[in-house]
């Protein structure tokens, strides 16, 4: 909220603010700081889409196939298209790039797909960004089975005092595996971090927890289904240095 409210103090006059309409507390900065005498208000929602063959597709103007997924995306997606506005893009030609657009460095990377196995890389690492992940992939893959991993390796996630910031972010997932690196621990010189208070943090019984390698190999063969699976890793760390496809298939 403090750095929304420094840029609305940095807007000159006549200046134009957009901004997400459907987030409560923006609209109660816009509302508290925003100057309608003198600001130029943009608000913009959720736009219309579907989803069709394991893709999103803007309805708008048409159905535009898109490379990322997400209703996180589709909102931004919205804000993108009223600043291109601003810019006097035109809506043809927005389409047409945001049709190539593939997403932010290191976001849900598809590193495999063979038919019936389809593995994702994503740097989500703070709890928001692995909620929106989480709930992108669940929308996605309503009929398929997801195995998601998420590798806590950064030190604010280790730390125990953080770890209630990520409640409920896996919520909805049958298959959700928590790996922490005891050796990573041990080098950052953190203290070891028990299942039962990932639990607590979490705010998920259902969670299964793997500290080293073998564990976590285990873990994803019993999660995983012989007709197919979408396999969700998670991490700003490398789990340990593995080979995903192995982890995941071998």
């Amino acid at each position: 909220a403090g750095v929304f409210m420094i840029v609305l103090g940095l807007i000159p006059k006549a200046g134009a603010i957009v901004y997400n309409d459907e987030d409560k507390e923006v609209r109660r900065i816009i509302k508290r700081f925003a100057k309608p005498d003198e600001h130029y208000l943009h608000p913009y929602v959720t736009p219309d889409f579907k989803i069709r063959d394991q893709a999103f597709e803007l309805r708008m103007g048409g159905d535009t196939r898109l490379q990322i997924i997400g209703r996180h995306n589709m909102s931004n997606i919205s804000g993108a298209w009223e600043v291109c506005k601003l810019l006097a893009v035109t809506q043809s030609q927005f389409l047409s790039q945001i049709a190539t657009f593939k997403g932010a460095a290191k976001r849900m990377e598809k590193i495999l797909d063979d038919g019936r196995n389809i593995i994702y890389k994503d740097f989500a690492h703070s709890p928001s960004k692995v909620k929106a992940t989480a709930e992108a992939v669940l929308e996605l893959f309503k009929k398929q089975q997801v195995v998601a991993c998420l590798e806590l390796h950064t030190f604010s996630s280790l730390n125990k005092n953080f770890l209630a910031q990520y409640r409920k972010t896996l919520k909805g997932l049958k298959h959700k595996i928590i790996f922490i690196d005891a050796h990573t621990l041990q080098m950052k010189n953190y203290p070891a971090i028990s299942k039962a208070e990932l639990v607590d943090a979490f705010g998920d019984d259902e969670i299964l927890y793997a500290t080293n390698v073998a564990e976590l190999q285990q873990l994803v063969r019993n999660a995983r289904n012989a007709g197919g699976n979408v396999f969700l890793m998670m991490s700003s760390g490398t789990f340990a240095g593995q080979d995903l496809k192995t982890l995941c298939l071998g």
